[in-house]
């Protein structure tokens, strides 16, 4: 039953034959997942799918896409109550514009999932959730069509994690797909001389201004995580308490990979002309004036009133025992009200040195504009996979992922060191 259906129907005054009409379809989608010939088939066949560009598309948009043909998809209430729950679960913020859009599209895709799985007998949280206790992880393995579904759960629950871990999509311009584990990556290079304009009498010749571009390759990492659940822990424990457990892992994920993403930020990434970031040194007091100098470092052309800083928590402390961010006078945003000053109208984003990010090991506070400095390339998207090791009685999940950053316009990101 398509939304469009459903619009016909309410209009009609037949709300309870379109009802039925949902449940009788979805009826019949849980008879074809059930009878999928082996519980990985599904999901081993939703990993291999492409669009039409040729990009590989997520497992949970594949089966959302799955029950859509056989007439099973959501009404415009339900997918709003789904968005909006996962939208606060996350906790994305207003000022969030990429993240927000990925989490209303997985949201949209995670539907068709939850609502097999709430079709087939399993409570689980959320808009579609009955009243009462959530199921069991155990009854999942018991049931039929779970035990297909299943799979996809696992996939989901990561991508959670991911999604709750993105401070990275305010650090680039664009997480753009390709279909190699080699970006054709195009940075910025031109000078101010380049586009400049200069005086000319009547019926002159114009200045050329040229922009200029410099094609270079970015080679994707790939990224791996496997997690393991005993038998045990998969029957005793509650569905959602097992997904907050997937969801680590997921979370885990995208805090490497955003190690990567604020040391090529810094560092470069490797190509000629996308070397180290232009760097200011702090003084030995660590004053106002060491942040007035970094946001002066920038160049005209290069208005900062969209930018953001980048901090670990050592710098941080040192901004909130500054006069101007602690004073009550001067706002006392984190002394009263637990929030984050913005330093120079900066919103100020916390990221701690793991140990990863070598170029981040000593202290700096980074300033950039998120939407000219970086590029995130991204190869399949989120590869999910599940297996038995029957020997140990555990349950195995692999998660993978071919990503890396190019830098586009060098001089859109400066750091302030020695803090």
């Amino acid at each position: 039953m398509s939304m469009a259906t459903l619009k016909e129907n309410l209009d009609r005054g037949t709300h309870h034959d379109a009802v039925a009409a949902q449940q009788a379809a979805m009826g019949e989608l849980a008879k074809k997942v059930a009878g999928a010939a082996d519980r990985k088939s599904l999901h081993q066949t939703a990993n291999i799918k492409r669009d039409r560009d040729g990009d590989l598309i997520t497992d949970l948009r594949y089966l959302a896409a799955y029950a859509e043909s056989e007439g099973v998809g959501p009404t415009d209430a339900q997918l709003t109550a789904h968005e909006n729950y996962w939208l606060k679960k996350l906790g994305v913020k207003p000022w969030e514009f990429q993240r927000e859009e990925k989490v209303k599209a997985y949201a949209r895709d995670r539907w068709a999932m939850d609502a097999i799985m709430v079709d087939s007998g399993i409570n689980i949280k959320g808009p579609l959730g009955r009243p009462g206790v959530p199921s069991m992880v155990q009854k999942a393995y018991e049931t039929t069509t779970t035990q297909v579904i299943f799979p996809f759960f696992y996939s989901a629950a990561i991508q959670a994690g991911i999604l709750a871990t993105q401070i990275i999509d305010r650090l680039i311009m664009e997480d753009i797909p390709v279909n190699s584990h080699t970006a054709d990556h195009v940075s910025m290079r031109d000078g101010v001389g380049d586009r400049s304009s200069t005086l000319r009498g009547e019926g002159s010749r114009a200045n050329e201004i040229v922009i200029t571009a410099n094609n270079e390759p970015i080679k994707l990492k790939k990224f791996m995580s496997k997690a393991l659940a005993s038998y045990e822990s998969l029957r005793l424990q509650r569905v959602p308490v097992f997904e907050m457990g997937l969801m680590r892992v997921g979370k885990q994920l995208m805090i490497d990979i955003t190690d990567l993403g604020v040391e090529t930020l810094i560092a470069g990434d490797g190509n000629t002309d996308n070397g180290a970031a232009g760097t200011v040194a702090a003084s030995a007091s660590k004053n106002y004036a060491d942040v007035l100098a970094l946001e002066f470092l920038f160049t005209m052309g290069y208005d900062m009133e969209d930018g953001l800083l980048l901090a670990d928590k050592a710098v941080i402390k040192q901004l909130l025992n500054m006069a101007e961010f602690k004073d009550p006078l001067a706002g006392g945003r984190y002394a009263m009200h637990g929030e984050m000053p913005t330093p120079v109208g900066h919103p100020l984003v916390r990221w701690d040195y793991t140990g990863k990010a070598t170029s981040y090991a000593t202290t700096k506070l980074v300033h950039l504009k998120p939407n000219l400095a970086m590029v995130k390339y991204t190869e399949g998207g989120l590869l999910v996979e599940t297996d038995k090791i029957i020997d140990g009685q555990w349950d195995v999940s692999v998660a993978s992922i071919w990503t890396n950053f190019g830098i586009w316009d060098r001089n859109a990101a400066k750091v302030s060191t020695g803090w």
